[in-house]
């Protein structure tokens, strides 16, 4: 009778912690005349994440956070420098002591730009953003993946990468 009790309690075990995994497959997820981007299918569709946005994605257990910003480059009234300078200062506003821990020129499937990580805190909270800036000839693009503190950046690095290389103009 022990051998079964521990037998159930082990099995009962083994089907709890196979609940609470998340699925590794990505979702295609199109903006319409904008953009594709790969999400990760534990990331839930959002509303209310950042005004102007046209997407937004997150999990909130996870605690990761997506989302995209397209303006057309003729009606922008700014170069893609100042476009660039304006969402970074405006996350700095936000943010208290914010620090840039690295800052590369990158290419995404044909778009060109910049990647910015940046940390700081938010209401005594430490906060991890990835800013992905691109742009081509008719558009300039904006993405922000954020999470909460050093250990989840960590952990979610393999698929904040992911996201952002999955990036495709449509």
């Amino acid at each position: 009778m022990k051998r079964l009790c521990i037998a159930l309690g082990f099995l009962s075990l083994v089907v709890l912690m196979n609940a609470c995994k998340y699925s590794e497959k990505y979702q295609q997820v199109e903006v319409k005349d904008a953009f594709a981007i790969g999400l990760p299918s534990w990331m839930k569709q959002e509303e209310k994440l950042a005004p102007g946005a046209v997407l937004e994605y997150a999990n909130r257990y996870r605690n990761i956070y997506v989302v995209g910003f397209v303006q057309k480059a003729d009606t922008a009234n700014q170069t893609f420098d100042q476009f660039t300078n304006t969402g970074l200062d405006s996350l700095r506003a936000y943010l208290t002591y914010p620090l840039v821990a690295d800052s590369q020129l990158v290419e995404i499937n044909g778009l060109k730009g910049v990647r910015v990580e940046l940390f700081g805190e938010m209401t005594k909270e430490k906060i991890y953003f990835s800013e992905v800036y691109l742009q081509d000839n008719a558009k300039f693009y904006h993405f922000s993946v954020w999470t909460r503190g050093e250990d989840r950046k960590l952990k979610y690095k393999e698929d904040i990468g992911k996201i952002i290389a999955s990036i495709k103009p449509i």
